[in-house]
């Protein structure tokens, strides 16, 4: 099964949306890899032969034009990103407010799991 590795996608080869393609990373040049993990945002990306990034993280000046098949009015065969193209389009959301909240909360635990021996309950 082909998915798409970027954080918070959901597009996968068996529930392929119209004109949705996926793309293997660029493990041969090295330099472009680490642009393509810095900008995919994930701590341990699985970078491996079968890891996809789909085309609805590029824009559409990453991809390579058919011109024959745009001058005949035909289906191009497949979509080709340009040489050194990066994935940009994504949608992260802000997670700053959340993981603070989680921090404290992980906060509080300690020191209420500390004081519980004392016989002082702080929440």
């Amino acid at each position: 099964m082909v998915f798409c590795i970027a954080f918070g996608c959901s597009n996968r080869d068996k529930d392929l949306k119209q004109g949705v393609s996926f793309f293997r990373l660029p493990l041969k040049d090295t330099a472009l890899l680490k642009k393509w993990v810095a900008q995919l945002k994930l701590q341990d990306p699985p970078i491996t032969t079968s890891s996809r990034v789909c085309s609805e993280h590029f824009t559409s000046e990453d991809f390579v034009r058919d011109m024959q098949a745009e001058l005949l009015g035909v289906k191009p065969r497949g979509r080709r990103l340009v040489k050194n193209a990066i994935p940009t389009v994504f949608s992260f959301r802000d997670n700053r407010a959340r993981s603070t909240t989680a921090i404290e909360k992980r906060a509080r635990v300690q020191v209420s799991k500390s004081d519980k021996s004392s016989g002082i309950s702080l929440v």
